[in-house]
């Protein structure tokens, strides 16, 4: 389309209203003014971004009786149309076992959200992967009475009083073996741990916390250091990637959890597996990693999404945990984290176990408190730890070597009375363990 300079281009604008004396004032006036009020509203909320501002947690019911049963906790999210979707009330309980689709009413409200309808698929070994996702959805409340333009007491029946803004909630099937840029080893493990149907609590683990890195894109994000100009459909090859993006949402869905399903009930519920903070888009096409800040909150979601597991694990299976070995119980660690010591009578981990077969130092290094926060925040620029990575083979033993973990652990937890806990990263961080003059206790550090 052609146009001239300080020319108004009025194709694709918001068309407000134009109200004047002897206009005759009519309902369609008023909702064209409501529709441009709404199209505003979401032009804001695509620049603030997409994601869960609060609240909108997965919780399973917990009670026998409903082993398909989960409850949404309030709270507030914006998907990439800029809509507001909002649970307000307490107390949702949502069912996940539908095997037929479902149609759900609508009045206009949210016209460029139309509902899908998603079969649920059969699988011969009765499990199902799937993403529980919310989506923008709209009803009638109420009713209003209705007269006639002429005669203003001649009624005419009623009509709805409230058009209500709302959402609705959908179970998607996800095949995470046909994810892009996913290692021949990663889908046979998935392949193996998927194969089998059973609580083994070795299983599961390892196969949520696989699936939770399918979902950040772990494998795939490792190319772009290999070759970081890799193009494709004239853009890099960069801009989708993971799970959550092969799972082919409208812009109208918002995801809140993977869920693991069996015909008896939920095996788990992970929400940090593809829920999100309010996040910026790019604004290059060319190099995604480097603009907005969706690395930022991936690596957010990775460090959570381990402490959610780990402490999980710890508080159904206090005993068990003892003998957790992480190369048996989780394919990747984040480059960070927090481990709660078996010490007394406090649940947790012990090291020496927890770490076997990975090379550690013999004993942690001491870090000053004032350092955790930037270790953590750190940490979020580096890649997670592939337990599975060979980093070469000892000859000498025929044994894998694997990445080197680094441990520390905080100068005033040792002195204190709280809960031990111990620190891992990964080896290529930084080594924070050097005393340094006139600032740390120096009987507590390592020198070189």
């Amino acid at each position: 389309m052609k146009t001239d300079l300080l020319t108004p281009v009025l194709s694709g604008g918001v068309k407000n209203t134009h109200y004047f004396n002897g206009r005759l004032l009519t309902a369609e006036a008023l909702k064209a003014d409501q529709i441009a009020n709404r199209q505003q509203h979401d032009h804001l909320g695509q620049a603030v971004g997409t994601g869960i501002v609060n609240g909108l947690w997965v919780k399973e019911s917990g009670e026998k009786d409903k082993p398909f049963t989960v409850n949404i906790v309030p709270g507030l999210a914006l998907n990439k149309k800029g809509q507001a979707l909002s649970v307000a009330e307490p107390g949702i309980e949502l069912q996940l076992d539908r095997t037929t689709p479902v149609e759900a009413s609508s009045n206009g409200l949210f016209a460029s959200c139309e509902k899908q309808t998603r079969e649920t698929t059969e699988k011969d070994n009765e499990l199902y992967i799937y993403v529980l996702v919310m989506s923008s959805a709209s009803g009638y409340e109420g009713q209003a009475p209705k007269h006639n333009i002429v005669g203003p007491n001649a009624q005419a029946g009623c009509g709805r009083r409230y058009a209500v803004e709302m959402v609705a909630f959908d179970l998607v099937p996800w095949d995470a073996s046909k994810v892009a840029g996913l290692s021949a080893k990663s889908k046979k493990q998935l392949a193996d741990l998927t194969k089998k149907n059973d609580n083994d609590p070795q299983r599961l683990s390892r196969l949520r916390n696989l699936l939770a890195h399918i979902c950040f894109g772990t494998e795939a994000k490792t190319a772009f250091a290999i070759n970081p100009f890799q193009k494709q459909d004239q853009q890099s090859a960069f801009s989708q990637y993971g799970g959550v993006d092969a799972l082919g949402l409208t812009a109208c869905e918002i995801p809140l959890a993977l869920v693991y399903l069996s015909k008896s009930g939920i095996r788990f519920v992970d929400n940090w597996a593809v829920r999100r903070r309010v996040t910026q888009p790019t604004i290059s096409n060319n190099w995604p990693l480097q603009s907005g800040d969706r690395l930022r909150a991936e690596a957010e979601a990775v460090f959570f999404q381990f402490q959610e597991q780990i402490s999980e694990f710890i508080r159904k299976s206090p005993g068990s945990v003892l003998s957790m070995r992480a190369i048996n119980f989780f394919r990747y660690l984040p480059p960070a984290g927090l481990l709660q010591l078996n010490v007394g009578v406090m649940p947790g981990i012990r090291t020496a176990t927890f770490f076997k077969e990975i090379p550690i130092p013999k004993k942690p290094y001491f870090l000053e408190g004032v350092q955790l926060n930037y270790l953590l925040q750190t940490a979020q620029q580096f890649s997670s730890i592939d337990l599975d990575q060979d980093e070469g083979s000892n000859q000498d033993k025929g044994e894998t070597q694997r990445e080197a973990i680094m441990l520390y652990q905080v100068r005033e937890n040792e002195t204190a009375s709280a809960p031990d806990y111990l620190i891992f990263t990964s080896g290529h961080l930084p080594f924070l363990g050097n005393g340094r003059f006139n600032i740390n206790r120096w009987n507590f550090f390592h020198f070189s």
